[in-house]
């Protein structure tokens, strides 16, 4: 759990404006490690807007931001628990996946 540390004010009042565009709790901006793992940058949750709870040093492989990885390109899951085939084994680590996520990769 993060308080807001470093994360630049303008990225958590973006992804905040973001979330008011969305029906989901949850609006990250996620960044890939060099050990092939993700760091959140910053995780607006409209319920606790000043910490971000997201765990840091998640496996690429254990979340639908493989699809964006492996690619190089942007991904839509528009049902991740329809979807939840594409990465087998990926949601080991949790019950189920959030019903919706959107991915952009940027180098």
């Amino acid at each position: 759990m993060a308080a807001f540390g470093n994360t630049p004010p303008a990225v958590r009042m973006l992804l905040a404006e973001l979330n008011t565009k969305s029906p989901r709790r949850f609006t990250s901006l996620i960044r890939f490690t060099e050990d092939s793992r993700l760091a959140s940058v910053w995780t607006h949750d409209r319920e606790n807007p000043s910490v971000d709870l997201f765990p840091l040093g998640l496996p690429i492989q254990a979340s639908y931001c493989a699809l964006v990885h492996s690619a190089n390109d942007t991904c839509v899951i528009e049902d991740a628990r329809a979807s939840a085939n594409k990465l087998p084994n990926a949601w080991s680590w949790r019950r189920s996946p959030p019903p919706t996520t959107h991915g952009v990769n940027v180098p």
